[in-house]
């Protein structure tokens, strides 16, 4: 090979190879971590939290208006027969006319 032939073909492969390690260093060092999200509190007054934990009286509860009662009973329609269908036989077609001779 020619000198200056073999001076680039040396100079591509150390490009490359320092091409390849800053690639490999760079993800290396540059890895981020995901942030960390904090905790939401929420604080409950102490005097609800006893209301909640010991109560005195039983909750009042509203009836469901939506919901059906068990005293009712919706009327049930009974199904209805299938219904064959009628099938006529075809009308006869008429001769046509014989020519007059």
């Amino acid at each position: 090979m020619i000198r200056l032939l073999k001076k680039c073909f040396f100079l591509s492969v150390g490009l490359h190879v320092l091409l390849v390690a800053v690639l490999i260093l760079g993800a290396a060092f540059l890895v981020t971590q995901p942030e960390k999200v904090p905790a939401v509190l929420s604080m409950i007054a102490p005097s609800e939290l006893e209301n909640l934990l010991n109560p005195s009286t039983p909750p009042q509860t509203k009836p469901n208006i939506n919901q059906p009662s068990a005293t009712r009973h919706p009327q049930v329609t009974p199904p209805r027969p299938p219904v064959k269908p009628v099938i006529q036989p075809p009308k006869p077609r008429p001769d046509p006319p014989k020519p007059r001779p």
